[in-house]
């Protein structure tokens, strides 16, 4: 079942009109330690967006 908690992972993408949030589900990945450590939220900014892109 590992295997399918890592590949249940995946990887979400919200987009807001100034950030991208990238969600690695660590909801899933709760219990195991390993998993979690690896899995964070990593927001990127948008200056694109944020200059232009509403």
């Amino acid at each position: 079942m590992n295997r399918l908690s890592v590949a249940w992972l995946g990887s979400s993408i919200i987009r807001f009109p100034f950030v991208n949030i990238l969600v690695i589900w660590v909801y899933s990945a709760q219990r195991d330690n390993y998993l979690r450590a690896k899995a964070q939220v990593y927001i990127s900014p948008r200056p694109a967006d944020a200059l232009g892109g509403r």
